[in-house]
This record gives C-alpha cells, structure tokens and sequence, in this order.
C-alpha cells in the first residue's frame, strides 16, 4: 500500500499513475516534485532546496540533504549596516531594502535538481527522462489558475515580507510570467510557463549536470554577477548533496525517524514525547491543545539556533548581539528559509527569460 501526499491533486494523480506502471515511492516523489514545481510556480521549483527521507527494506534507512547554501560572495558582517528589527514572526530579520527577502541577493545556490537526481540514481527505477516528462506538456500548455494560487498571490502575509503582489512582479521576467497584460491572471484563466517548459526540456535531454556545469549554469552564474548576486559559476559545479542518517526517536514504543537540524525534525520528537501528551487519549481535545503549545515552543527553540552540523561553525556568531543576527555564514548557510525560497522563485523567472 502506498500514500502519495502532495499539494496539488494533479501532481497526486500523476505520481500514483507512475506507481501503477511498476515505479516505486521514490520514483512518484521525484515526478511529483517536478510537477508541482509547474502547477506551484510561486514556491520552490527548480531554483529551491529541500531534504528527502527515504526508508527502503533493502537500503535501510538515508536522508537526502538537498538544502540552499550560500554562495562564495556572500560575506558574515555584508548586511550589518542594513538591519531595522527582528520580524513580528520571530523566523527572520526585517532589513533595508528587503534584500533578504527578495532580489538576487537573497538567493541561495539551488539543491532541487541536484537532490532529485541524487534520489533518483541512488533508489529509483525510471529515467530521469521519464521523472521529468509529465511537467512538461503542463508548463508548456497551461493550467487553470486555482484558488491556492490566486490567494498565495493576493493575500497579505504582514509588514515584515515583501507582498507577493509585488514579489512576483520584481523583474520584467517574472511580469511577463505572472501577469495578464497588466493585471494579475485571474481564478480559472490558462496559466502557461512556456519557457519553464523548455528548461525542463533541456534537464530531460541533457541531464542533471547541464544546470550546474553546463550553459544553464553559465547563464545563472552571469546573470548573478550582472545583478549583484553571491551565486558564482564554481558555486554550482561544487555543489553536492549530502547524504547522512536521519534523528532516530520513539513514541510509545514505536521508532520515528525524522530530518535533522536546520528541518524541524528534532522539534517534532520533542512535541511528541512531552510527557502532558502521552498521557492523553488519542483525539481528546487536550492533546490537540498540547500538541499545538509544543508546535510553538518548538518552533521557538529552532529559530533561536537549531543548525545543521556543517553550519555549525557560524552558529555562536549567529546568536549574538541583535546585529549580528542577520548574519549568513560564508562557508554554508541555509540564509533564512523564507528569502532562500522567494528569492529562488524569483531568480527562476529570470533564468526562464535567459533561457
């Protein structure tokens, strides 16, 4: 038996008919993740990150690292000048100009491509070819803007971030992606990424190694050092994902496995072993009440300084003085994870339009 669990019921779908073929959850995983990079166009893609667990009887138990790291122009100290205050939600800082937020600077060295090629190879049973192709035809053809989309594009998330209103119109690309003559597409209108489809084209006939040694990468890297971005054409041919162990913890007697630091993993061992909560019969009201205290309470302990080990060596300059917090390492930085994946959405247009 298999649960395939994605945001969008197409992707869904299309995940279970490549498990009806013969695929195994590994192979549905990496086909949703480039099809819900087509109908989400406005969260990761193909210029994010991510982290995959996989669990297999035979290959025991690994996790796929696949997180943005900083590139090697960035500097510890370049936006100390810029702070204004801690954002209202405790995740990030809030600077001048919103450079972490949005535009060339916020942007991390892009994992995806890497991290589903590395998933594919080591546990999959289709072609890379075949991960790719059923995105392909959606990007190229259109969709109906949905509901989800729409309101993603309208809603107002606070002072603290930059309005997705105005986050999708940063660059002419992303104007000529995102709106319809010169307002945004409304619910229902076909939704067509004609030169997203392309690129994914050329990752199916060229490989995973094309966007980061081939002419996407040189294209990413000139396009960065047009725009005062830290990304540089080394940066991606270095990149790698990193394979290790996942946390290992209980819950009544049964083994969890989850994502380390900087994923919210730990926090989500920590919530179910408070000892209020085992006490509790399962769906009572208190329980529920509790697990959404340890959500918070976790949540605050992961802001304050859960790190990976390889961003260890930043972290003690990370939590001192208020200034020093909007800091990003110079060696390996997840920057902070809300600029890394609005600024990986809005690079990606501009990428489409070099392209």
């Amino acid at each position: 038996m298999a649960i395939i669990v994605c945001p969008q019921p197409a992707a869904a779908e299309i995940g279970l008919e490549v498990m009806r073929r013969g695929g195994n959850a590994v192979d549905a995983a990496v086909t949703c993740a480039f099809v819900q990079g087509v109908l989400d166009p406005q969260m990761c893609g193909i210029g994010g990150c991510g982290v995959m667990l996989v669990h297999g009887p035979k290959s025991g138990d690994a996790l796929l690292e696949f997180y943005a790291t900083a590139g090697s122009r960035a500097r510890e100290d370049q936006w100390e000048h810029l702070f204004i205050r801690q954002a209202a939600d405790r995740y990030g800082y809030v600077l001048d100009g919103r450079v972490n937020d949005v535009g060339y600077q916020s942007v991390g060295v892009p994992g995806t491509v890497a991290g589903l090629a590395e998933a594919l190879t080591r546990y999959g049973t289709i072609t890379w070819a075949q991960a790719i192709e059923p995105a392909i035809p959606l990007a190229r053809d259109g969709f109906p803007v949905t509901g989800f989309m729409h309101g993603y594009w309208t809603t107002d998330y606070g002072p603290d971030v930059v309005p997705n209103r105005e986050r999708i119109q940063v660059t002419p690309a992303a104007k000529a992606i995102y709106l319809n003559g010169d307002k945004l597409f409304e619910i229902g209108e076909l939704f067509v990424q004609g030169d997203l489809a392309r690129t994914l084209e050329r990752l199916a006939n060229e490989g995973p190694d094309v966007f980061y040694k081939g002419e996407i990468a040189d294209r990413i890297a000139a396009d960065f050092a047009a725009n005062g971005g830290f990304v540089t054409k080394e940066d991606l041919a270095t990149y790698r994902v990193n394979v290790t162990e996942p946390l290992r913890g209980t819950y009544r007697g049964l083994t969890v496995m989850a994502a380390g630091p900087p994923a919210a993993g730990i926090t989500l061992l920590q919530m179910l072993n408070r000892p209020a909560i085992r006490r509790c019969a399962h769906g009572c009201a208190r329980r529920q009440g509790l697990r959404g205290q340890g959500a918070r309470g976790g949540g605050r302990r992961r802001r304050r300084g859960a790190r990976g080990p390889r961003s260890a060596g930043h972290d003690s300059r990370m939590r001192g003085r208020r200034l020093r917090k909007c800091r990003v390492s110079d060696s390996h930085s997840w920057l902070r994870e809300r600029s890394r994946h609005a600024g990986a959405r809005i690079w990606l247009q501009r990428l489409h339009e070099l392209l």
